[in-house]
């Protein structure tokens, strides 16, 4: 993403033809970036959170299998 926002600061200097293919690749780049940020791949998302806990989602089954068997409230999703 930051890539094809230099794209777009440093094309207007060039040439025309530069200038458009420059534009077209920064713009490119631009969107790309956007859709990696949408999609990509999430590390740890918040399932529920109350005033005293937070579930998350996303975490490693080998993580898991370390940690103590969870005797709190249940997730209510």
């Amino acid at each position: 993403m930051a890539l094809g926002l230099l794209g777009l600061v440093f094309s207007n200097p060039v040439t025309d033809f530069t200038m458009a293919a420059l534009m077209a690749l920064a713009l490119l780049l631009l969107l790309a970036g956007g859709v990696v940020g949408i999609y990509g791949p999430r590390v740890v998302t918040a399932k529920q959170i109350d005033d005293r806990y937070a579930w998350i989602g996303g975490v490693s089954p080998k993580l898991l299998d370390t940690l103590p068997d969870w005797t709190g409230p249940k997730y209510q999703g």
